[in-house]
């Protein structure tokens, strides 16, 4: 499950990695925890530890 706009939608997967807008950076050596938001055009910055929900 994902929170998403303030509703939960079921994925069906049993595993979900990350959801990650267009035109996003991920720095290098970042970490992305699953079921992580990362809105359009977000910059995540190296070595950055990254967990959301919507």
């Amino acid at each position: 499950r994902v929170r998403v706009a303030g509703s939960v939608v079921e994925t069906g997967l049993r595993k979900f990695g990350a959801i990650v807008g267009d035109k996003s950076s991920v720095g290098c050596n970042a970490v992305i925890n699953p079921g992580s938001l990362i809105a359009k055009g977000a910059r995540i910055l190296p070595g950055t530890i990254w967990s959301s929900q919507g």
